[in-house]
């Protein structure tokens, strides 16, 4: 995988290839690693105020990003909390600008310091948490799945409870879906995992982890971008399969199927170089998301 942060690939200043990226994006010919990179004329030099309200994502394509001025990062922050999802790691950290960020709205969340199992009530004792059956696509492929975390996961804060002197955190809301629903829906999917009825439901149970295993942060995912060689794309039952070299994505957005149909149409090619921008998932469990290329044109 190729190093990638923001604004900076291999530790340093990233601006060789953006007018080139430019001219080939419109360009008719096309050659066998070609670089698709954000437009010259995208790139903005100095972030204002109203950049950051409408645009908070262009201080990962900048030149020399404010991220070593923390006042200015604090004073930015206030005109769009979204501005902290483009934050270095280090700055998404600070006590001051996490502070500011759940003050601005972003939701509080945790880090778990340990695997976690959630448990239905607070107590060590009460029953394993469970979610929803997932019917993707109207396929039923699992089991309900177990409700548990991985160290480094990220989880939302809904409640704070103190039982017998141990905090616990819930994390997940309960859902009861009637069971005579359940059937209907039940023999209306696709069962290709052969799951029993009794293992399928759209209840959900709540979910309760202790906060001895957990360090707050704000509930919110980190965008990075970087150029990474294309590998190809793959429509599936589930979702549209995206690869590239280190990277997967695999979901039915607007991106995965664009990259799909510009491989289908042969004006994008494995082996191709693309700068993409992705959010990364909240849980090491699922795949992290496109939300950036450089097609706006066909999204």
């Amino acid at each position: 995988m190729q190093h990638t942060s923001h604004g900076y690939r291999n530790g340093r200043p990233w601006v060789a290839g953006w007018l080139l990226g430019s001219a080939l994006l419109f360009s008719d010919a096309h050659a066998a690693g070609t670089l698709y990179d954000i437009p010259a004329d995208q790139v903005v030099t100095e972030l204002t105020a109203e950049v950051v309200k409408t645009n908070p994502m262009a201080v990962l394509f900048m030149k020399k990003p404010p991220w070593e001025d923390r006042k200015k990062v604090l004073e930015l922050m206030q005109y769009n909390s979204e501005f902290y999802a483009y934050m270095p790691v280090a700055l998404r950290e600070d006590p001051e600008i996490r502070k500011a960020a759940i003050a601005l709205g972003l939701p509080e969340g945790v880090r778990l310091t340990s695997d976690v199992q959630a448990r239905a009530r607070p107590s060590k004792t009460a029953p394993l948490s469970y979610g929803g059956s997932d019917t993707t696509n109207g396929y039923l492929v699992d089991k309900r799945p177990q409700i548990m975390f991985a160290k480094g996961d990220l989880a939302p804060v809904l409640k704070r409870k103190m039982v017998d002197g141990q905090e616990w955190i819930q994390v997940s809301e309960g859902r009861v879906n009637p069971r005579e629903d359940d059937k209907k829906a039940y023999q209306m999917m696709s069962n290709v995992g052969g799951i029993s009825f009794e293992d399928f439901s759209f209840s959900s149970d709540p979910g309760w982890i202790l906060g001895s295993v957990t360090e707050s942060v704000v509930y919110s995912s980190r965008a990075v971008t970087g150029v990474h060689t294309y590998k190809g794309a793959q429509n599936g039952d589930l979702a549209v399969y995206v690869r590239f070299e280190g990277l997967s994505f695999s979901d039915f957005s607007s991106m995965n199927y664009t990259l799909m149909m510009r491989e289908e149409k042969g004006t994008l090619e494995i082996g191709d170089r693309i700068r993409i921008v992705w959010m990364e998932s909240l849980v090491a469990a699922e795949d992290p998301q496109l939300v950036w290329l450089p097609f706006a044109d066909e999204m």
